[in-house]
């Protein structure tokens, strides 16, 4: 290995990471984004990593979809109306996030629907704009984030079942 390397081993793989930015806010995100992504790696370097891209959501969909298939299936329309489109938004976030409009958002996760079955996990890499096998491309995440994410976003839809109604305003987009 290089001089760096040894080093790296020799003082136990310890970082320093300088974080800039041209205002406190600034700086203070850029420093809770690195802590999340240290957070994430050491998280992936214990327990492991799964295919990126939001592609574990995606085949919990498709699973979904075989289960409750049958029309008389119990619980159907919490999956279908609840269930199915929370694990999709995250994917269409993405997306959204990368510039892409409704109709593309579309386009592509259908396209990603019918590769979900190929032996070796294809996502879509939305930075590339194109899909990739996910090891391959480096594109994954930590599995105790994913495992996280369905964690809350299960306790905040068995708290929202239980509410009578819930009062909400819509974000501010335009800030």
């Amino acid at each position: 290995g290089t001089l760096k390397e040894r080093l790296g081993k020799l003082t136990g793989g310890i970082a320093k990471l300088t974080v800039v930015g041209s205002s406190h806010g600034e700086i203070r995100e850029k420093k809770d984004r690195a802590e999340d992504a240290a957070c994430a790696v050491r998280g992936a370097i214990k327990h492991g990593a799964l295919p990126g891209g939001c592609w574990t959501f995606a085949k919990l969909v498709q699973c979904l979809h075989s289960d409750f298939k049958d029309e008389k299936s119990l619980n159907r329309d919490v999956v279908y109306e609840v269930l199915v489109p929370a694990l999709e938004i995250p994917f269409h976030k993405l997306l959204l996030n990368c510039g892409f409009s409704d109709e593309e958002y579309v386009e592509t996760y259908r396209d990603l629907w019918h590769r979900l079955d190929s032996d070796k996990p294809v996502i879509f890499d939305a930075m590339g704009q194109t899909f990739v096998e996910a090891r391959d491309a480096g594109v994954m995440d930590s599995t105790p984030a994913v495992l996280e994410a369905l964690r809350n976003s299960i306790s905040i839809a068995s708290l929202l079942g239980t509410l009578g109604g819930a009062i909400v305003f819509p974000r501010d987009i335009d800030l």
